[in-house]
């Protein structure tokens, strides 16, 4: 992460999200899953940092997070590599993400489940 970029994409994700606002979609950020292998390696200071930003972006400009970096519903069959979903693992990612939103933004109930 390099601070001296963070006014310049601050002010660009500003305007995507303004775009994004003005088309009627509701701008999200989301970090998707890694496998352990990964995650276990990340430097804590990087990490602390990232979502020092993360939090920042969401404050800013009032948008949800989704943060799956951790998530312990992804095995190791889920992944082509130690950071990329295969199309199984995407398939099912996709499928946990839309949940989570629709619950977030109160279009499902909690105990609502996800098949396969």
């Amino acid at each position: 992460i390099r601070m001296s970029n963070c006014a310049l994409n601050f002010r660009r994700i500003d305007d995507l999200f303004a775009l994004l606002r003005q088309k009627g979609i509701e701008p999200v950020i989301i970090t998707p899953p890694v496998y352990h292998t990964c995650y276990d390696y990340l430097d804590p200071t990087w990490l602390d940092k990232t979502d020092g930003l993360i939090h920042s972006l969401c404050d800013k400009f009032n948008v949800r997070y989704f943060n799956y970096l951790r998530d312990k519903r992804f095995i190791k069959d889920d992944f082509t590599d130690n950071d990329h979903l295969n199309p199984l693992g995407a398939e099912k990612f996709s499928r946990i993400l839309n949940v989570d939103i629709m619950k977030a933004r109160g279009q499902v109930s909690n105990d609502t489940a996800i098949s396969r």
